[in-house]
């Protein structure tokens, strides 16, 4: 099966993404995600996810655990499809609490964490809030 969502649900400024579903091998269902990026160029990853018949409700933490290419590396590291699609964050009117930085944002999302959880909530494409830890590092970076 292969599913390409249709040009008229698309945002103007996001290339959607080819999801091919191979079906299950081992107790886990796999899949391949593949989509050209505004650069042209074509990011991939494959997913083996354990937890199919459980339904995804959290791509960030149902799906991309599970994947490995140069599209879930992008999506890893910079918190969500946005990244993947050629978004930048934080985005061109500030990400959470107005901040206009990355470092700025871990900043504020380690000082005001569920501020942040709730700008995600509103902002699904730049994916979840980082784990303290790793919004100290980038912070300190």
């Amino acid at each position: 099966m292969i599913y390409a969502p249709h040009s008229e649900n698309a945002s103007s400024n996001i290339t959607q993404p080819k999801l091919e579903i191979q079906g299950l091998t081992n107790g886990t269902c796999g899949m391949i995600v593949s989509m050209q990026m505004l650069n042209g160029t074509t990011v991939n990853m494959t997913c083996k996810s354990p937890n199919f018949a459980l339904g995804i409700t959290n791509p960030q933490e149902d799906v991309l655990p599970y994947c490995q290419g140069s599209l879930a590396d992008l999506m890893k590291q910079f918190g969500g499809p946005a990244a993947a699609t050629g978004q930048q964050f934080p985005p061109p009117e500030g990400g959470p609490g107005g901040c206009i930085t990355i470092k700025a944002c871990a900043q504020y999302c380690i000082n005001n964490y569920d501020a942040c959880v709730v700008w995600t909530k509103d902002h699904p494409a730049y994916g979840t809030v980082p784990p303290i830890s790793e919004l100290q590092t980038i912070a300190n970076s």
